[in-house]
């Protein structure tokens, strides 16, 4: 049988990601999200650049907004659950 190298519960990479910290993946999708609902707004508003660049970009990512809301949605819980075992 094989030697584990590392006990139960022991991380084999115990200077890696700290817990609570964001990923790439968290941050780009929250800038996606605050993009496209700047543009809503100023699209709303009348200009017209904003509109073109909402119907050009944002269109085929808004055929993932329930999935990004989604994410984000569980984002907020797990940094809440995160907080929760830290305090």
């Amino acid at each position: 049988m094989a030697k584990q190298q590392w006990k139960p519960g022991e991380s084999g990479n115990p200077a890696g990601r700290p817990k609570g910290s964001t990923t790439a993946q968290i941050v780009l999708t929250r800038e996606i999200i605050q993009a496209i609902c700047v543009l809503g707004h100023r699209a709303a508003e009348g200009d017209l650049e904003a509109t073109s660049l909402l119907l050009e970009k944002g269109l085929p990512v808004a055929a993932h907004a329930n999935r990004l809301a989604d994410i984000e949605g569980r984002i907020g819980i797990l940094e809440q659950a995160t907080k929760a075992q830290n305090d």
